[in-house]
């Protein structure tokens, strides 16, 4: 990968563009919002330690934090510029570069990777470190987008970075139910529940469509 590349991958520009789709995929869409809603069922009010891994703008975060007052959440993202954004429009909340002594924390209930590891080449990895602050018994929540081509979800951001001469694919892996299941067999996780949601009636099913837009995994940390 080129030094543009590196420099271009996750900039302002991809903020905005992604920032873009995600609010196509709450307000027109109920597909983003069927999904945050189901994530969102499976954390109690109970002064939970959460992590949300690859917050972005932080707006699920801040969700998190305001139907769940009495837990601790922490959003962290490696792009600067999101957690920039965050730390401005929810100064309630902790947001940390994974570099900013996010690794220095630990014990958390629940740890939530959305749409993060389609962009990871040596995911199995990402996850043991990701592992380690969680508590045993504790719930990570994954999901992933269900594309029928590579990328199929980003084409607007690619679009965007196509006019700048910057000719980026974000998701470098396309995951399957599969591809998760053998993942996180490997890092000794359990999977407690799924469902895919989807762009069409019906918005959440148990087996994938072809119009599915995501997969979300609840997994239960074993050792």
């Amino acid at each position: 990968m080129t030094q543009q590349v590196k420099e271009h991958k996750y900039d302002t520009i991809y903020f905005w563009s992604i920032r873009f789709i995600s609010l196509i995929n709450r307000y027109v869409f109920p597909i983003r919002r069927t999904e945050l809603t189901y994530m969102l069922s499976f954390i109690d009010d109970n002064n939970q330690k959460i992590l949300d891994y690859g917050c972005g703008s932080g707006h699920f975060t801040n969700r998190i934090k305001n139907s769940k007052p009495s837990c601790t959440v922490i959003g962290a993202d490696i792009n600067a510029y999101a957690i920039n954004y965050a730390r401005q429009r929810y100064n309630n909340i902790i947001f940390l570069n994974p570099d900013d002594h996010l690794f220095e924390q630990e014990d958390f209930d629940i740890i939530i990777v959305s749409h993060l590891l389609e962009h990871i080449h040596d995911r199995e990895e990402f996850l043991q470190k990701v592992l380690c602050l969680l508590k045993r018994g504790g719930k990570i929540i994954i999901a992933v987008p269900q594309e029928r081509i590579r990328g199929d979800g980003t084409l607007f951001t690619i679009f965007i970075n196509a006019l700048r001469g910057i000719f980026i694919n974000p998701h470098v892996v396309k995951l399957v139910y599969e591809d998760l299941s053998t993942l996180m067999a490997k890092v000794n996780v359990k999977t407690q529940s799924k469902i895919y949601t989807n762009y069409l009636y019906p918005f959440i099913s148990d087996t994938r469509k072809w119009h599915s837009f995501s997969l979300v995994i609840i997994g239960e940390k074993r050792l």
